[in-house]
């Protein structure tokens, strides 16, 4: 076990420093490297746990800047989505979760190697396939 904290608290700090200086990814850089290393069943709660702590942290530092009407409706309908994501992870998908995490990486990538134009979304509506979305992939991976 004391080796695998030599892996894990080196990727941790690293992903807890991409989020300072960026505001996200850190599940980009934790999520593949642990999952390496020790697995989906341990990584996922090992990001999870870290990422609630960042944004408790950065959220009570930025409260007031926050448009806490959108945040409501992301959070109930990314609620709707995480029991698939918590299925799939407690399932036997593991493989599969790990090629879908590598296509996500790679389609990130491409997206900001060459930076489309993207269109403007003026309403709300989309916030519900988003939030869906969004709690499956976060059940499944953190």
């Amino acid at each position: 076990m004391e080796n695998i904290n030599i892996i894990i608290i080196p990727i941790i700090f690293v992903a807890a420093f991409i989020r300072s200086a960026f505001g996200f990814g850190d599940a980009l850089v934790a999520m593949p490297l642990l999952a390496i290393f020790v697995g989906l069943k341990l990584a996922t709660p090992i990001v999870g746990l870290c990422a609630v702590s960042y944004s408790v942290l950065i959220l009570a530092r930025e409260w007031r800047m926050v448009n806490f009407k959108n945040v409501i409706v992301l959070v109930l309908t990314s609620a709707l989505g995480l029991p698939l994501g918590i299925y799939l992870l407690k399932g036997n998908y593991e493989s599969t979760l790990k090629i879908l995490l590598g296509v996500l990486i790679i389609l990130f990538s491409l997206f900001n190697i060459f930076k489309p134009k993207l269109i403007q979304i003026k309403s709300n509506k989309p916030a519900f396939l988003f939030g869906i979305l969004s709690g499956i992939l976060g059940g499944a991976y953190n």
